[in-house]
């Protein structure tokens, strides 16, 4: 499997004119030293490679938030994660309260394993720098590095409403799997 940040790469390569931008990919016809020969068809598949991936914005969460995109928010975020033990580097952590025990206690931890920023809704201002969604509409400019705490009245909600706003983006198609046995192979 190829992964999107390898496409990614080499679309970009491409694009600077550096090279194919679809070594090893079906449809490729490069040969050692020669240019790549590809169809037309091919090729406005691995040009659109570079508009189709999307990586997710501290402006994109703020904008799904509150409908504000600040200017200087252009801090690119890796994944979500609920867990602070699966966090990777410049990840949204969502701290969700729980029965047995409550994501707000690992809020350090998540952003010890490289979290970016952590969506809370309780307040945390004395522990870690937080921009409080809450009591006050979001800035025009984000002054806070990371990490810090995006304070929000709901978490859970507000993990639902940058699903939405993304997969709105995203133009995906979306497809239901239905039925009581056999899911999960």
């Amino acid at each position: 499997p190829i992964s999107g940040l390898c496409l990614d790469r080499k679309a970009r390569q491409f694009a600077m004119g550096v090279g194919c931008c679809c070594p090893g990919l079906p449809g490729c016809r490069q040969r050692a030293g020669r240019p790549a020969q590809h169809s037309t068809r091919f090729h406005s598949a691995a040009n659109s490679i570079e508009e189709e991936l999307a990586l997710l914005t501290l402006a994109d969460v703020l904008e799904a938030l509150t409908g504000t995109r600040p200017e200087n928010a252009s801090l690119i975020l890796s994944e979500a994660a609920i867990d602070s033990r699966q966090v990777i580097p410049a990840a949204l952590f969502v701290a969700l309260p729980g029965e047995r025990s409550d994501g707000h206690d690992y809020i350090g931890a998540a952003f010890e394993r490289g979290a970016a920023i952590a969506l809370v809704q309780k307040d945390v201002s004395a522990r870690y720098p937080t921009l409080d969604l809450v009591n006050a509409p979001p800035p025009n400019t984000i002054q806070l590095q990371p990490p810090f705490c995006l304070r929000v009245p709901n978490s859970l909600k507000a993990l639902q409403d940058i699903a939405a706003f993304w997969r709105r983006k995203l133009k995906v198609r979306v497809i239901g799997i239905t039925g009581s046995v056999g899911k999960s192979t």
